[in-house]
């Protein structure tokens, strides 16, 4: 009497249908159609794992993953499965597009895509991109980097970032203007002092020659030739005072507005009867 073994069925996972079936007293497996089992594990890891990655908004891991399983030595059924998966993966793809203020800058700029460059001749062109946030920095020779933070969502085509660089960047200062103001404040200060010994120079020669001298400078006492003397030296210390101040205000503004930051400055002389000065002229740019 002939004994009957079943048909069996099994669909595991994603492999398709495996037939096992017992025929003229041997055993006959069949694992999808020209498929080796090597590849059929591949191609449906690949596809498993490209679901996952879908799940998870990594769109560009998971159609690299589809790519894999669309392959020719895949099982048709499976690779009919990762086609379909792979052509809504497309259509939900975002990307970007980036365009540049100022043209020139596409020569002198570079860009960084969630720290990745892309050159320039890829710039232009969309660029494919997972769905949410991406930091985007833009640099550009003279000016400051521009960071900004980009959101796309899928199903965005060529979304358009414009890229507009900021101002240039303009060197400090550095020290040169606090130099410039202590020297001012040295100059200044000698201005002070140079006033005060010509008041002092002044008021010891009028006491000299009025109590000591009797108005007349020829007929001075002791104490009115001192006192006379005294006025001289008070005099050259103002002299000496008022020039050097001067000068030290003078250099410490030529400092001050030399300095890097948008001044502009004009030095000159002037000069009359008896009289010479320096002028110096600054303004704000």
């Amino acid at each position: 009497m002939e004994a009957r073994v079943p048909l069996i069925v099994t669909r595991p996972r994603a492999l398709g249908l495996c037939v096992v079936a017992a025929a003229s007293g041997g055993l006959f497996v069949s694992r999808t159609a020209f498929a080796s089992k090597p590849a059929v594990d591949e191609c449906v890891n690949a596809n498993e794992d490209a679901q996952d990655l879908r799940a998870a908004g990594a769109l560009l891991e998971a159609r690299a993953r589809l790519v894999v399983c669309t392959a020719q030595r895949c099982p048709a059924p499976v690779r009919d499965d990762c086609a379909e998966r792979l052509r809504a993966i497309d259509e939900a793809l975002p990307s970007v597009v980036f365009a540049y203020g100022d043209p020139g800058a596409a020569h002198r700029g570079s860009i960084l895509l969630d720290g990745q460059s892309v050159p320039a001749t890829a710039a232009a062109a969309p660029i494919s991109v997972d769905p949410g946030a991406h930091q985007v920095v833009f640099e550009s020779e003279g000016h400051a980097p521009q960071s900004m933070t980009v959101v796309v969502r899928e199903g965005d085509k060529s979304r358009l970032v414009v890229l507009e660089p900021p101002a240039p960047v303009t060197a400090g200062a550095g020290p040169q203007r606090p130099l410039g103001l202590v020297i001012g404040g040295v100059g200044l200060a000698g201005l002070a002092l140079g006033g005060v010994f010509a008041a002092l120079a002044k008021s010891t020669d009028a006491r000299a020659l009025s109590d000591e001298c009797g108005g007349n400078a020829n007929t001075c006492t002791a104490a009115g030739v001192e006192d006379g003397n005294r006025a001289h030296t008070q005099a050259r210390l103002s002299g000496i005072a008022l020039v050097g101040g001067g000068l030290l205000l003078g250099t410490g503004a030529l400092i001050y507005f030399t300095a890097p930051g948008g001044h502009r400055v004009s030095l000159g002389t002037t000069a009359g009867a008896g009289r010479a000065g320096l002028s110096l002229n600054g303004e704000f740019l």
